[in-house]
């Protein structure tokens, strides 16, 4: 059972961090669109996982 849970955990870990990569890129792209720099969306996105990491966000 534990093999099973812990590939269970993997795959979903991995379908995650797919998503948020596909999410931040396809945010990346928009605001390109919008012309903002993308250092500043760099600095966005660094900030808005730093909340999300110590539970702000």
């Amino acid at each position: 059972m534990r093999n099973t849970e812990c590939k269970l955990n993997f795959y979903e870990l991995v379908t995650l961090m797919i998503g948020i990569l596909c999410t931040v890129s396809a945010w990346l792209r928009f605001m390109h669109w919008q012309r903002k720099p993308v250092a500043a969306c760099a600095a966005e996105i660094l900030r808005g996982a730093g909340y999300e990491a110590i539970g702000v966000g």
